[in-house]
């Protein structure tokens, strides 16, 4: 199986972010997401 390492989930979170930024819900989600990756 595929382990996500903290690192990936950064990168992964850029990614959705940059193809999803039409919608407002889905990145206010990536934000939460993203902050709770860093802490």
């Amino acid at each position: 199986m595929y382990r996500t390492t903290p690192g990936d989930g950064i990168r992964l979170s850029v990614i959705y972010l940059l193809h999803s930024r039409r919608t407002p819900c889905v990145m206010s989600f990536s934000i939460i997401l993203f902050i709770k990756i860093i802490f």
